[in-house]
């Protein structure tokens, strides 16, 4: 079963609004319930907290959003890669007079190409084989 199939909505939107504000107090009183005083607001956030159904959610969603926020090592490999091929522009800022900047596209300077190609191969020596999520490191 599902972390936070247990809880009830006011819960989970008290452990959304902890993930988003790190603030029991804020959560607490942005999830909906009555308060009398911040402090109150507190100390029952606080005792949320320590509901293990509601950790183990708050958990579960960090990890979540970690692992879509996070590149794998295929990323990573295949970026160095397009920018060592010069597949990836930059952006730069050029002075077009009276103190104005416009923002130019250009290609990958050597030196960020020649960056990349050395951030490679530092990775490949240590990455034996790489498949869809998983990577395979080796040692030594």
């Amino acid at each position: 079963m599902p972390k936070g199939e247990n809880l009830t909505e006011k819960q989970k939107r008290f452990a959304d609004f902890m993930i988003e504000y790190d603030n029991a107090t804020r959560a607490y009183k942005e999830a909906g319930y009555s308060v009398k005083s911040d402090r109150a607001a507190g100390v029952e956030g606080h005792k949320l907290l320590k509901n293990p159904k509601i950790e183990d959610y708050i958990n579960e969603r960090l990890e979540q959003m970690a692992n879509e926020r996070v590149a794998d090592a295929q990323e990573v490999l295949q970026f160095y890669s397009s920018i060592m091929r010069g597949e990836v522009d930059e952006e730069v800022l050029r002075g077009v007079g009276e103190g104005e900047q416009t923002i130019d596209r250009m290609e990958v300077n050597g030196a960020n190409r020649l960056k990349a190609a050395d951030a490679l191969a530092n990775m490949s020596s240590k990455v034996a084989v790489v498949r869809g999520n998983r990577s395979i490191y080796r040692y030594g």
